[in-house]
């Protein structure tokens, strides 16, 4: 059967999906070049970040991990929003480790994570896409995995999710008043750790 153009059906269904898959292609390569042109705000907030995190060293009670959450709360850096989308960046894995007088910055907003880079490197540190934690190991070489925390309060969690050791013991903290200097150091509740993985793909070298 012949519609008034004189396609088939079939041909009709064939230039619908040639069409959306078109279209498909266009919207990922568009959201794909928008994700890369905000590359360089990302290592940009990670450096303030950074900055923000050593002149104000005497404000932390644990000065070697400090987490985007604890300079929040001590009101040092606005909530942090990704470059990518109107999200929040994670207070848990964004964050600034000291060692042996080197400081070392992860920040992750969306699904995009500078992981580790020495302070001085920033402005051309590696991007990362990242997926989801979970606890089911992943087999493959762009996996990830990290030892996150909770504490178990009389039976309920005191973080939503896991996270980082430095970013509990500050909830705690912040919760109890109390001035615990990790997670290991928690009485208040009793500290649950799991090993977690996510896929961990290089985008920008």
């Amino acid at each position: 059967m012949m519609n008034n153009k004189g396609l088939g059906r079939f041909e009709t269904l064939t230039v619908i999906v040639v069409v959306i898959g078109i279209i498909a292609f266009l919207l990922y390569c568009t959201l794909g070049a928008a994700d890369s042109r905000n590359f360089p705000k990302l290592r940009a907030d990670a450096a303030y970040f950074n900055k923000t995190v050593f002149s104000n060293l005497d404000s932390f009670i644990n000065q070697d991990f400090v987490t985007l959450g604890e300079a929040i709360d001590q009101k040092l850096v606005d909530d942090f929003k990704s470059p990518f989308s109107r999200n929040k960046c994670d207070k848990g894995e964004t964050f600034v480790i000291t060692k042996e007088r080197e400081r070392y910055v992860t920040i992750k907003c969306d699904e995009y994570l500078i992981d580790n880079i020495i302070s001085d490197d920033l402005d051309k540190a590696p991007i990362y896409k990242v997926g989801k934690w979970q606890e089911e190991p992943i087999e493959g070489d762009d996996v990830q995995s990290m030892e996150l925390y909770n504490c178990d309060d009389s039976g309920k969690m005191v973080l939503d999710n896991f996270s980082t050791g430095s970013y509990l013991t500050h909830v705690v903290n912040e919760q109890n008043g109390t001035s615990f200097y990790s997670e290991t150091d928690i009485t208040s509740c009793d500290v649950v750790s799991k090993t977690f993985y996510r896929t961990k793909k290089l985008v920008e070298d």
